[in-house]
């Protein structure tokens, strides 16, 4: 059973969460709580487990033991259910990788439109939204062209769109910035943060740059599987 998002309740909510791949606990005993407009920065090492945590957010796998919520979906530990863990991602989640993952053979706005098209909307309707989405972000002129024919910092920001244009409840970041030269960085980050606040969508950024952790409002850090208060982010 399903409960509707609201703003008093929290987007993410864990509890005792836990998993393990052979003998080895990347997450283990930790809690999470994560408010509608709240950016929350996840630090760790590499390999200790942050990419995973997104994805037990996001309910591409299961966790071994604990509680996990989003956006009013329960996710059970043990399984994925293939169904209900797609709708979640469908309508409530969008995603920003290092890695663009632009579709090659759409133009940038048909990219854009698609989270839209994937959940009924007519074309329509989903493709003036998308136009309005890149209008916003600067890019309204590209829309015609395809990724290719983009730079980094261009496509990042059609990531962004994406990522944004279904109003999810829950925005997972991972090293969004990674591949981005300073100035396309710090542009994406101011992007992301504002358009964030103004949807009062929740934010995970997983990122290993202090900066990038700095446009968000908590900082917390993964490591030998406990997640913690980033102390050295800490006043």
């Amino acid at each position: 059973m399903n409960d509707p998002v609201s703003n008093s309740q929290p987007v993410v909510s864990g509890r005792d969460l836990g998993k393990c791949f052979g003998e080895r606990w990347l997450v283990r005993h930790s809690a999470i709580d994560i408010m509608p407009g709240e950016s929350v920065a996840l630090l760790g090492e590499s390999g200790a487990g942050k990419s995973t945590l997104l994805n037990l957010i996001a309910g591409l796998e299961p966790f071994d033991e604990g509680e996990l919520q989003v956006a009013g979906y329960k996710l059970a530990s043990g399984e994925v259910d293939p169904d209900a863990s797609a709708e979640l991602r469908r309508t409530q989640i969008g995603f920003v990788f290092q890695a663009f993952h632009l579709l090659p053979h759409l133009s940038v706005e048909q990219n854009v439109a698609l989270p839209l098209l994937l959940m009924g909307t007519k074309p329509e309707a989903a493709l003036p939204e998308a136009l309005s989405f890149l209008d916003r972000l600067g890019l309204a002129n590209l829309a015609a062209k395809r990724p290719s024919t983009l730079s980094g910092g261009e496509q990042q920001r059609v990531a962004l769109a994406r990522s944004l244009v279904h109003r999810p409840a829950l925005l997972l970041a991972d090293e969004p910035t990674g591949n981005l030269d300073p100035e396309s960085a710090e542009r994406a980050l101011s992007l992301m943060k504002s358009v964030v606040d103004e949807s009062r969508c929740a934010l995970i950024l997983v990122t290993h740059s202090d900066h990038a952790a700095s446009i968000c409002d908590r900082r917390l850090r993964l490591a030998d599987g406990r997640l913690s208060i980033d102390k050295a982010g800490s006043s």
